[in-house]
């Protein structure tokens, strides 16, 4: 049985990957800092992500789908959070 592919719009306020909050601790870890390469700004952000509680990233994945679930049952129009 063939599978049906969705169309995805091309910007959903209701389905954005800035709302993980990834930023807001990045932010708060490199305050006052000065990183002088590419590789220790690569280092200092892996060790961010690493130390990351685990929690952090799937209660923001699980009101993702949520809203991936609202968006499909309202056929792509915008949903209010």
């Amino acid at each position: 049985m063939p599978t049906e592919t969705l169309g995805h719009p091309p910007y959903s306020p209701d389905l954005s990957t800035s709302d993980l909050h990834l930023f807001r601790p990045l932010k708060k870890h490199l305050s006052g800092r000065y990183l002088r390469t590419d590789a220790k700004v690569q280092a200092f952000f892996v060790k961010c992500l690493r130390d990351l509680h685990p929690g952090f990233f799937y209660a923001d994945f699980d009101r993702l789908t949520h809203r991936w679930h609202k968006c499909f049952n309202y056929h792509g129009d915008y949903v209010e959070k």
